[in-house]
């Protein structure tokens, strides 16, 4: 199985505003689609076992759900990133869904948890031309991956 994340360079050109590799020699390991119980505690547990800050991307749906992780992990100061609040491909959105699924996310994070949120990653790193002034607009810096480990497919 093929790990490695790299799309074409044109693709990087054209999307530049986007976080696509570290500059800074550093690994930044990050994790979607939480908070959900059962999981993200035993993620925790290894993080701070092994003292290493992570960057969720959250749900909105599950945010609510379970504010108690998001409490959980903002304690043991990790990073909170934007997923979409109920996990929709942005592409198959008209453009006042789009602002919904950005938007209600972020006053959702501000409003419960004081947290201001600066990243943000496309449900099933599905993306457009237009998502680039989406980021813009709601003030948030698109963060992709460069390793894609396939854990979705529960293998």
């Amino acid at each position: 199985m093929k790990y490695l994340y790299n799309p074409p360079e044109i693709i990087k050109k054209l999307f530049s505003d986007f976080y696509w590799n570290t500059t800074l020699n550093k690994v930044l390991l990050t994790f979607d689609d939480g908070p959900n119980p059962g999981t993200t505690e035993k993620i925790l547990k290894k993080l701070s076992e092994e003292k290493i800050k992570a960057l969720f991307f959250c749900v909105g749906d599950n945010v609510q759900k379970y504010p108690e992780l998001i409490e959980q992990i903002k304690v043991e100061g990790h990073t909170f990133g934007n997923h979409t609040f109920n996990h929709k491909i942005l592409k198959t959105l008209t453009n006042e869904e789009k602002d919904y699924q950005i938007s209600s996310v972020n006053n959702l994070f501000v409003d419960k948890f004081n947290i201001n949120l600066k990243y943000f990653r496309p449900s099933h790193g599905k993306f457009q031309l237009s998502t680039q002034s989406l980021m813009k607009k709601h003030d948030l810096k698109n963060v992709m991956w460069s390793l894609l480990t396939y854990d979705y497919k529960n293998e």
